[in-house]
């Protein structure tokens, strides 16, 4: 199995999507011949963070809609950065299919939405704050995939929407990949409740070799497909300036598979608007970079609701029989499927360690 971060997530006192006490582990994998048994986990802390919002009183589905006329209706918080003409052309690739037509029924009928966002340390805040309100938001309360959920929160106050940011610094795309299925494992209900899912490893992926990056995002696409096929899966590209020239690594992913590609970098490039990644010295971004993206990315959707409120069809998911990358490069990258050495005081059973002649035996996999 290749390098990675095997994140194993314990969920304590669950009740819905908000989440009172989180605990969580995590564990590494690294290279070696494959024994079939699956490499051997070790134990970290790991934060995570899961929001919902309060609903507001239900009003008619129809008048959703009537929101999303213009691209000048569309509620934003950086009104100065970009003008109204960037989002009337905001940069778009792939196919709004089902899934997304779904959403949008969900969204718009008042249903539940649960939505997941994978990533780095940029995803996940580093760096964030802002004051708001006489509160200082910080860390994942400040990041982008938290200020999507208000927005979309903002515009559908109706409905019930969920967000899991699952984004720990240091993510590449081969960490997230060995992690995802037990995390997805966690999702109350399971990962076919999952409506969206939000990937955002383009920076700390633009460290590593490009191939393998590839293979690797491939492969993790391809998971997300197996494990919650009926999510919407978007790849968001954002980043420094570095990161412009590691774009078509994921681009060309995006584009073979179909997916609804948020291209925040290349917007950036077009409009050369250096103020969409305001950072001092640090490859973090100030709050208000966040914002802009979320702006973009509900901006993106928007157009998408748009046309399906104008009558649009929406095919059904395809998923191609080829791949991109060899068989051979993507079987490099197997997720773990279930921790080894698995233990949480809060839960019943699992391995326990027992007393043999006067010492303490604990088998992670009693026999081996």
């Amino acid at each position: 199995m290749g390098r990675g971060i095997l994140l194993h997530v314990v969920l304590a006192g669950l009740s819905a999507w908000a989440v009172p006490a989180i605990t969580v582990h995590a564990a590494a994998a690294g290279d070696g011949a494959d024994d079939g048994e699956g490499d051997v986990c070790l134990t970290t802390e790991l934060r995570m963070d899961w929001a919902t919002l309060p609903v507001q009183a239900p009003r008619k589905g129809a008048a959703a809609c009537d929101v999303f006329k213009r691209p000048d209706d569309i509620p934003r918080a950086s009104v100065d950065t970009l003008s109204t003409d960037d989002f009337a052309h905001l940069p778009f690739s792939g196919q709004y299919d089902t899934r997304f037509q779904n959403l949008f029924k969900k969204l718009q009928s008042g249903g539940g939405v649960k939505m997941v966002a994978l990533g780095g340390s940029f995803t996940s805040g580093v760096d964030c704050s802002e004051r708001r309100d006489g509160r200082l938001i910080e860390y994942y309360g400040c990041a982008w995939p938290a200020r999507v959920h208000r927005g979309l929160s903002m515009l559908f106050s109706h409905s019930n929407i969920s967000l899991l940011n699952m984004a720990r610094g240091g993510t590449t795309t081969e960490v997230a990949l060995g992690a995802i299925a037990l995390l997805l494992r966690e999702v109350p209900g399971g990962p076919g409740q999952i409506d969206l899912v939000m990937v955002d490893t383009m920076i700390n992926d633009s460290f590593c070799d490009r191939l393998e990056a590839q293979a690797s995002y491939e492969a993790l696409v391809r998971v997300l497909h197996k494990l919650a096929p009926q999510a919407l899966v978007v790849p968001v590209t954002a980043g420094f300036a570095d990161a412009l020239s590691f774009a078509p690594v994921h681009r060309a992913v995006a584009s073979f598979y179909g997916l609804p590609l948020v291209d925040y970098l290349s917007l950036r490039s077009r409009t050369a608007n250096w103020d969409m990644w305001r950072t001092e010295g640090s490859h973090h971004p100030h709050w208000q970079s966040h914002q802009i993206l979320a702006d973009v990315i509900i901006g993106t959707w928007a157009k998408g609701f748009r046309d399906l409120c104008a009558g649009a069809s929406a095919p059904k998911p395809t998923f191609p029989e080829g791949t991109l990358a060899t068989r051979e490069q993507l079987d490099h990258f197997q997720p773990c499927k279930a921790g080894l050495s698995e233990y949480d005081a809060m839960r019943e059973g699992g391995p326990q360690p027992t007393a043999v002649d006067g010492w303490r035996l604990f088998e992670d996999r009693p026999g081996k």
